[in-house]
């Protein structure tokens, strides 16, 4: 069980959470961002808000910019939650773990110092 968990809680919080999370944030606002931009720029939107002095960056790209800045931290740690949650319904369903044992065994593997990413200064042998 334990092996499972800490796959499960590994994977998810350092590889597929933040890389699914990426693709589906991208696909999705990035392409509707580039279609309202497209549009405003046939509609002649865009030079109008030149005519009146506004940046276009500033007033059409950079709030959307702050907002997925602030957003997708958020959308991560909820994908990672979604993960884990998904990975301990199969695990208590289908493979007969108990459910607080898999909870424990994921937290184990989340905080535990032998999964953790070395530093750079670790790997050097100091003389």
């Amino acid at each position: 069980m334990h092996f499972v968990a800490d796959a499960v809680a590994i994977s998810m919080t350092r590889e597929l959470g933040p890389l699914i999370t990426a693709i589906v944030v991208i696909g999705r606002s990035g392409s509707a961002f580039a279609a309202e931009i497209g549009t405003m720029k046939v509609n002649e939107e865009i030079d109008a808000l030149e005519t009146m002095a506004i940046s276009p960056v500033q007033f059409l790209v950079a709030p959307k910019f702050i907002a997925m800045m602030l957003m997708l931290p958020c959308l991560t740690i909820w994908a990672n939650f979604m993960g884990v949650l998904g990975g301990s319904l199969f695990g208590v369903w289908k493979a007969d773990f108990s459910w607080i044992g898999y909870m424990h065994a994921t937290m184990d593997a989340a905080v535990s110092p032998r999964y953790r990413h070395r530093t750079d200064q670790e790997h050097h042998v100091r003389p």
